[in-house]
């Protein structure tokens, strides 16, 4: 059960920082193709780095 309340907060976290770095990055005037890849490529690095390795679901 607390395994699965991790992922949720994981994934939680993990949209909330994406959300808003395309945000930020919109706002320096960044294409929104690149802020969308820079946005997915920092949560998985988020969820690397919480979980210590790297799922595909």
């Amino acid at each position: 059960m607390l395994l699965f309340a991790l992922d949720a907060l994981v994934h939680t976290i993990s949209s909330m920082i994406s959300v808003h770095l395309l945000t930020i990055l919109q706002a320096r005037e960044i294409a929104l193709v690149a802020a969308v890849a820079l946005g997915a490529i920092v949560s998985v690095r988020l969820a690397t780095a919480l979980y210590g390795r790297c799922r595909v679901a």
